[in-house]
C-alpha cells in the first residue's frame, strides 16, 4: 500500500509540475494559497487526475481543501479508487 502512495505522489508531482511548467514541486506547499491551483487550476488537475489514474471525481468532493496540498488530493484518490 505505501508503495502504491509513493508512486502515486510521483505521478500527482508530475501532473502538477507539468501544467505549472515546474521542474518540481514541494510535498509541503499550499497549492492555493502558493497560487499553484486556481480554479481553473483546480479544473484542470481534476481532468487530469482522472484521466491518468481512471477516477471519476464527483462534483461534492471539488473543493479547496481537497486539492490544498499533494497530500489531501493523495486522500481524495485513495478514497475513490477500488481498493
Amino acid at each position: 500500500m505505501r508503495e502504491k502512495m509513493l508512486g502515486q505522489r510521483a505521478e500527482v508531482k508530475r501532473i502538477l509540475c507539468r501544467m505549472i511548467q515546474a521542474d518540481q514541486i514541494d510535498d509541503g506547499i499550499d497549492l492555493i494559497e502558493g497560487e499553484v491551483l486556481d480554479s481553473f487550476g483546480i479544473v484542470n488537475l481534476i481532468v487530469e487526475l482522472e484521466q491518468h489514474f481512471g477516477v471519476s471525481i464527483p462534483g461534492d468532493k471539488v473543493n479547496a481543501e481537497n486539492f490544498r496540498r499533494i497530500d489531501s488530493i493523495l486522500r481524495l484518490l485513495e478514497g475513490l479508487q477500488e481498493p
